[in-house]
């Protein structure tokens, strides 16, 4: 039997890359569904690792209150500034001083609340830095970006301190709000005080002036036959007398301002005393910030190398003597400060002390006009000379107790209306329950992050499947 030759199959058909042909690429599902307890493993490893800091995280409690402030006027008037700043200040002894209303706009009080002062102050009072184990200028640093502000759209300000120790959380907001009120009142009450003694003074000496002018008068005019006022140098006297107020107003002013060298030198010394350069405000840099912030940061490194090491190893050495560096720096800093206050060249009291030596040189304008028109009424007759001198002297004493009581009632009033502004719209609390450690968001990020790693292992395998063709 012979066999006949193998003929071709007219119907064959090359292999092509469809989805039924051997060679297509495969889906990629299957080795999913294949390894899929591999990858809920992962899955579940990356979620549980996610979870894990958070659920052993100390509990936290935050504290806040949330306070509303009116408009000021001005930023009613002036659009686009909303209610950003304090009430006008208000004027005292034309203008010599100004009284301001701090604590009456949330952008203010943020300031106040937030300032190094206060911040210290806080520190100081829950022996923060002793509780944190840290020196007390890194303790003011840590606190003072753990208490936020959050000003809103329509006037108010919350704020906000979160700490593991609930009932601190609680006294320190308390405490936060009891400040905002004491520095508000301690600002004006100071401002105004400062000027008081000066008004006290002037009122007391004028009405002691104005009674021996009086008695002195009486006198006169008992032992003197009664002339023709016009015979006696009247107009002289009135010409006098209406010169009078402007001269008192002047020395009032020469006072005011005198008082607001004095007080502006203080404020700039305490401020250097307390290593922060007056001239300069919000996060400018300055040499004596610089300074500051270099101590704080080398402080803080020199304790952990001590703790590490013993005094004598180098690099504790070299940090000390580094320190040592930055002291003698901030000293001299300070120093040259000081004396720029003194002399009256710091840029801080230099304008004040321009509006001072400005009022003494109108008193002295006025001064050289009054002894002008002494001179003239020297010339008068004897009697009436004497009279318009005294008659002179007398509304001399009354305008200048008329102008002293009017400026101490006008600061009695002012400082009893200064002060804080505003409404306690949710007072000072901190939750019974502690805030939530968020274990669940940090299972569902570790989670996808699991998914995504363990999806790899699948992944490469449907890769090693793929027909060469289609890797090519």
């Amino acid at each position: 039997m012979t066999t006949q030759p193998e003929q071709p199959n007219e119907n064959h058909k090359p292999v092509s890359n469809t989805p039924g042909s051997s060679s297509a690429t495969p889906p990629i599902l299957p080795y999913f569904l294949r390894l899929w307890k591999f990858v809920a493993i992962i899955t579940l490893i990356g979620g549980t690792l996610g979870a894990l800091p958070r659920l052993i995280a100390p509990l936290n409690y935050t504290g806040a209150f949330i306070i509303e402030f009116p408009p000021s006027p001005l930023a009613k008037i002036a659009a686009g500034l909303g209610a950003d700043k304090d009430n006008p200040s208000l004027p005292l002894m034309n203008g010599a001083a100004s009284v301001p209303q701090a604590g009456t706009a949330p952008e203010v009080a943020h300031l106040i609340m937030g300032s190094r002062k206060v911040i210290g102050t806080l520190v100081d009072e829950f022996k923060l830095a002793k509780a944190w184990k840290k020196p007390r200028d890194l303790a003011i640093i840590i606190l003072g970006g753990k208490i936020l502000f959050h000003p809103g759209e329509v006037g108010d300000l919350k704020v906000e301190y979160t700490d593991d120790d609930r009932s601190r959380a609680k006294a320190v907001v308390v405490r936060i709000m009891q400040i905002l009120n004491e520095e508000s009142a301690r600002i004006a009450r100071e401002t105004t005080g400062d000027y008081m003694s000066v008004m006290l003074k002037g009122r007391a000496e004028s009405e002691a002036e104005l009674m021996a002018k009086l008695t002195v008068a009486r006198e006169f005019l008992d032992k003197t036959d009664p002339l023709p006022p016009e015979q006696m140098g009247n107009t002289y006297g009135g010409i006098f007398a209406s010169l009078l107020p402007d001269i008192i107003k002047a020395k009032a002013l020469v006072a005011g301002k005198g008082a607001a060298v004095g007080k502006i030198s203080d404020l700039a010394t305490s401020a250097i005393k307390q290593d922060m350069d007056p001239n300069v405000s919000g996060q400018v840099p300055t040499t004596l910030g610089v300074l500051v912030d270099k101590k704080v940061a080398l402080t803080a490194q020199l304790n952990l190398l001590k703790l590490q090491f013993n005094e004598e190893y180098p690099e504790v050495v070299t940090a000390q003597r580094q320190l040592n560096e930055y002291d003698r720096q901030l000293k001299t800093e300070r120093l040259r400060l000081l004396k720029s206050v003194q002399t009256g060249d710091n840029p801080f009291v230099a304008p004040t002390v321009v509006e001072s030596s400005a009022a003494k040189a109108g008193q002295a304008i006025l001064d050289k006009a009054y002894n002008d028109l002494l001179t003239k009424m020297k010339a008068l007759p004897a009697r009436g000379v004497k009279y318009a001198f005294m008659d002179a002297d007398v509304e001399t004493a009354k305008a200048k107790v008329k102008f002293w009581r009017e400026e101490e009632m006008k600061a009695k009033v002012i400082t009893a209306s200064r002060g804080h502004n505003f409404t306690v719209i949710d007072p000072p609390d901190v939750p019974e329950r502690p805030n939530p450690r968020g274990a669940f968001l940090g299972f569902a990020l570790g989670a996808a992050l699991g998914l995504f790693f363990g999806s790899f292992r699948p992944y490469i395998q449907w890769y090693k499947a793929l027909p060469k063709d289609d890797i090519g």
